[in-house]
């Protein structure tokens, strides 16, 4: 499948840099599921939230998609949340914890 949006500037919460720094495969993970992202796949998100995501995506607003965290990074969180602003051309990433 083809990638339906651009991410545009990329931000790291805080707690991702950390992660990152002690777990350096974690940026290989978020590499893979943001290339998810960008093909429409919001993950986890029940039913709703996934249509909400897609409707942002042709109104040209913004996209969210939530991966639970495979069994690797489990003890660093929960699920992997990403964000973009397709207006501003700016992505967020977090980790839930």
């Amino acid at each position: 499948m083809s990638i339906l949006f651009e991410v545009g500037v990329v931000h790291y919460t805080h707690s991702v840099v950390v992660i990152v720094s002690v777990s350096p495969t974690f940026l290989e993970y978020i590499e893979f599921v943001m290339g998810m992202h960008q093909q429409g796949h919001w993950g986890d998100l029940n039913e709703f939230e996934a249509s909400i995501s897609d409707i942002g995506l042709v109104a040209g607003t913004s996209v969210t998609s939530h991966y639970d965290l495979v069994e690797e990074f489990e003890l660093l969180g929960e699920a992997l949340v990403i964000i973009t602003d397709l207006m501003l051309s700016i992505t967020v990433v977090a980790v839930r914890e």
